[in-house]
C-alpha cells in the first residue's frame, strides 16, 4: 500500500494524473510555440510562380553570397530576437498587405520558424514556415538540394 510522505498527493493514482496534467499542458505549450504551418520547398516555389505567396529569406547576407538565393525572395534578414522590432517594421514596409501568404525560409528552419511566428504574433494571417530551409533539414533536402532556382 502507499504512504503518503507529507506531500499533498496521496495515492498512486493521483500522482499519476498529476504527471499527466503536466504532461498535457506541456505539450499544449509545444503545440502553441509551433502554430505556423510547414510548408515543404516545391510548394512554396509553386506557390511564388503562381503570384499566390511571397518568399522571404531571413538569412545573413553572407550566407546569401555564399549558398545563392531563392530566385523570387525578398530579403529581410532576421537578427534576432533583440531585433525583433526592426523586424516587424521591415516586413511591414515591405509587405503591408496582412492577409498575403507569406513563407519565411533560412538555412535550415530555424530562424525562419522564429520569424514566421514573430509575423503571426504581428497579425499576419496566412504564414508558413520553409522549414527544410535552402541547405535541407529533418522535413526535406532544402531549396538547394531540390534544384530549385537562384537569383540574384
Amino acid at each position: 500500500m502507499y504512504q503518503s510522505t507529507g506531500g499533498n498527493i496521496e495515492t498512486p493514482r493521483m500522482w499519476q494524473v498529476a504527471v499527466l496534467v503536466g504532461f498535457l499542458l506541456g505539450m499544449t505549450c509545444i503545440r502553441d510555440a509551433q502554430a505556423v504551418d510547414l510548408l515543404d520547398a516545391l510548394k512554396a516555389k509553386s506557390l511564388l510562380n503562381s503570384s499566390n505567396l511571397t518568399l522571404i529569406d531571413v538569412r545573413t547576407l553572407d550566407e546569401r553570397a555564399v549558398h545563392g538565393v531563392p530566385e523570387g525572395s525578398i530579403w529581410i534578414e532576421w537578427r534576432g530576437a533583440q531585433n525583433e522590432a526592426s523586424f516587424i517594421r521591415d516586413l511591414q514596409t515591405t509587405q503591408p498587405d496582412m492577409s498575403r501568404p507569406l513563407a519565411f525560409i533560412c538555412s535550415v528552419g530555424h530562424r525562419s520558424g522564429l520569424a514566421a511566428r514573430l509575423a503571426e504574433k504581428a497579425g499576419y494571417r496566412r504564414v508558413f514556415d520553409v522549414a527544410e530551409g535552402m541547405n535541407g533539414s529533418i522535413p526535406g533536402p532544402g531549396w538547394r538540394l531540390w534544384g530549385l532556382p537562384l537569383g540574384q
